[in-house]
């Protein structure tokens, strides 16, 4: 239990060293979580895997995981420094499925993949994204989306308030200026 609390601890202090808003807490800790962890290539090699727990725990514990375990371990972290977030998954168009997180900043919802992210890390290509961008960026049809695995829960999100955060190919936070710094995959700028 001990070293549970101190791994939490020391990620979500070391991801936020400052007083911030949820929309920076949430960015801090997307980039420590894809900093962190490495995806469990088992997952794709054996077929037996799926026997084994497969829960938010392991990354945290030992930094692999698979998306059910990222995005769980994702939302734990949001949901310690107070910001309600849940999952969501789907089966892509080749039937693969695949979970992420629904995060509430400013009383919308948007989807958020630790997983994805694991591929750009320090990127914001998968934060905040509408369900049109969570679409494209993975190939599932939001149709299909199961908001925390319930069949009632149903979010539609539409908002595009942080759409120029998705081309950020990197990032940095000037806290004291209270600046997001960006370099974009198109153009570098």
């Amino acid at each position: 239990v001990n070293d549970f609390k101190e791994k939490v601890t020391n990620v979500i202090t070391s991801a936020i060293p400052y007083e911030e808003d949820d929309l920076v807490l949430a960015m801090e800790l997307l980039t420590a979580v894809s900093n962190k962890n490495v995806y469990d290539e088992r997952f794709i090699e054996d077929p037996y895997f799926l026997t084994l727990e497969i829960r938010p725990y392991r990354p945290i514990m030992t930094d692999i995981g698979i998306c059910q375990e990222l995005a769980g371990e994702y939302i734990y972290y949001l949901l310690q420094v107070g910001i309600n977030a849940t999952n969501c998954s789907a089966m892509d168009k080749d039937n693969y499925s695949h979970e992420w997180a629904i995060v509430e900043l400013d009383g919308e919802h948007y989807h958020v993949d630790p997983t994805f992210t694991l591929n750009y890390r320090d990127s914001l290509a998968f934060f905040c994204l509408n369900d049109e961008m969570r679409e494209q960026y993975g190939n599932y049809d939001r149709k299909d989306f199961a908001f925390a695995d319930s069949s009632v829960i149903k979010y539609k999100i539409n908002s595009e308030k942080y759409k120029d955060l998705w081309g950020a190919e990197n990032y940095t936070i000037d806290h004291e200026n209270r600046k997001i710094n960006m370099t974009m995959f198109n153009n570098g700028e």
